[in-house]
């Protein structure tokens, strides 16, 4: 069942049972009140003829007031006790005609019935039928249409109203058709029933017509993402939600959403409308903007892993075709040589994406109590081979602690150690700091190298980013120590900032929450650069 025949079936549904509700009320306070007004009528009836028969003086007298009560749209008859036994008195003979027969005592034992149908006992009763002298009853009888058709006689309902004889005054009984009223009801019923049946199919028809239009820019998201989905062209965008759209023939001039971006295949008729079918539309160009950027990136790493691991296989299959030649000792050496420096690059290569893979695959990291300055201590201590006899210098102003797994915080120094080992002159030193800031502690790593150009600070956490040639293969690097770097460092919850210095050389600063403080990082590299009144202060974040 589609979303649209849903909607349509709830707005039928909730309208029906509200117009259901109301038409049946409506009937029940009209047909009540019709049987009501009747029942009044006969009360009044009632009374008045009874009181005339009291002051009747004879036989004949009684008869005219029978006779006269046909003028208040009755029919009556005297009702007496014979005995025990209560009996109708033969009144006048149009009268009598007219009347069915009735039995008094069997509707005097009775409780008076009600003559309005069922469903009118929702409405409130304008009076009751208890507590009265009289009794109300309902008689079907026999009405002929005539002495032609009197085989095609049918049945109809007469009101009785059942007046018992008292000392003052003779007994009653007053009768009046259904038939009209039965009649003026049940069209009523069948008026209140087709309103119902009616105004629910039109409420549907409405929600139908009202959940199409406002489905159709569903439909038309709907539709460029399954196009989206089946191309792979991961530029296009959804529309936002219109309030409707065409296809329009390729090449021609498409609408433009809010956010700028073309709706491919879709022109807008009318303006854009701010609800939440923008706010998806939105969402969804988001998403799509993301996958892109991860294609993208996807993309450049594929083709720069592949980029970086063939140089290093061509040079072993070179040497390896080398070494199946004849040569003299001399050319076998190099060609060894040149093949494990290959060998040990490309291992370089693959430990470094491993490494990569698994650290955007792993989970949070294991978070534990640490001292920064005990972590750093340990990493140079670990890095000797990288140092090569080379000046390391630590300086620890903090002992501060902060949460994070200890395997990846020394990886971490390693990686940002190893950098700065590497670009640096032989003779200068790499300095290591660890001091505190508010609410932060901080890694300071300082070389005395060449620097970034500027024009490539923003790039260097990028994988297999080079700045220049100085940053070249020739020195072993593979261009992914600092996107590893980067990555640890947001898993732990930090911020890393990389710039030059006013005079030589580059600074990286590595910034922690304090263990127990919870901050915001932004995933984004901030490059910065230190100005000149900077230069004999103490490195800092």
């Amino acid at each position: 069942m589609t979303l649209r025949l849903r909607l349509a079936l709830c707005y039928g549904g909730l309208t029906g049972i509200a117009l259901a509700l109301a038409c049946a009320y409506s009937f029940a306070v009209h047909s009540r009140t019709h049987y009501d007004q009747l029942d009044d009528a006969l009360r009044s009836a009632a009374g008045h003829i009874g009181g005339e028969l009291a002051r009747a003086a004879n036989r004949a007298q009684q008869d005219d007031v029978l006779v006269a009560a046909s003028h208040l749209g009755v029919s009556a008859q005297l009702l007496r006790r014979n005995g025990g036994a209560l009996e109708l008195v033969p009144g006048p003979g149009a009268t009598a005609r007219d009347m069915p027969r009735v039995n008094p005592a069997s509707l005097l034992q009775a409780p008076s019935e009600p003559a309005y149908p069922i469903i009118a006992a929702l409405a409130p009763a304008e009076h009751p039928l208890t507590g009265e002298p009289f009794r109300l009853g309902i008689i079907a009888a026999i009405t002929p249409r005539g002495n032609a058709d009197a085989f095609r006689a049918s049945p109809s309902r007469w009101r009785v109203l059942v007046d018992a004889p008292r000392a003052d005054r003779p007994g009653l009984v007053i009768m009046s058709p259904l038939s009209q009223r039965d009649g003026s009801v049940r069209a009523f019923g069948r008026a209140m029933l087709a309103t119902a049946v009616i105004g629910t199919l039109v409420t549907f028809l409405l929600g139908w017509t009202i959940a199409g239009r406002a489905l159709r820019p569903v439909a038309a998201l709907t539709d460029v993402a399954a196009e989206i989905a089946t191309s792979r062209l991961l530029h296009r965008r959804v529309p936002s939600a219109l309030r409707s759209t065409q296809r329009v023939a390729p090449g021609s001039r498409a609408a433009r959403p809010p956010h700028g971006r073309p709706a491919d295949g879709l022109v807008a008729d009318s303006t854009f409308v701010g609800d939440e079918l923008e706010r998806l539309a939105d969402t969804m160009n988001r998403m799509l903007d993301s996958l892109q950027e991860a294609h993208a990136a996807q993309e450049r790493f594929v083709a720069d892993a592949s980029h970086e691991l063939r140089a290093p296989l061509s040079a072993v299959a070179g040497n390896l075709e080398l070494l199946g030649r004849h040569l003299n000792d001399e050319e076998r050496t190099l060609a060894l040589d040149e093949a494990g420096q290959a060998t040990h690059r490309l291992g370089k290569l693959v430990a470094d994406l491993l490494a990569l893979a698994r650290t955007d695959a792993a989970a949070a990291p294991a978070v534990q109590q640490l001292s920064l300055a005990g972590v750093v201590q340990g990493a140079v201590h670990d890095a000797r081979t990288l140092a090569a006899g080379r000046s390391v210098e630590t300086i620890v102003r903090s002992d501060a602690q902060v949460s994070g797994d200890h395997d990846e915080l020394v990886r971490l120094v390693l990686i940002l150690l190893d950098n700065a080992l590497k670009f640096s002159p032989t003779e200068a030193p790499v300095t290591l700091t660890v001091e505190a800031g508010p609410g932060r502690v901080d890694l300071v790593v300082t070389d005395a190298g060449p620097g970034i150009p500027p024009e490539a600070l923003p790039f260097v956490f990028d994988r297999f980013f080079r700045a220049d040639t100085s940053r070249s293969p020739s020195r072993g690097g593979t261009g992914l120590g600092l996107s590893i770097a980067k990555r640890i460092v947001e898993r732990h919850g930090a911020t890393i900032r990389i710039g030059n210095l006013p005079r030589r050389g580059v600074q990286v600063v590595v910034s922690f929450p304090l263990a127990g403080v919870v901050r915001a990082h932004d995933a984004r590299p901030v490059p910065f650069a230190m100005a000149a009144a900077d230069r004999d202060r103490p490195p800092s974040a």
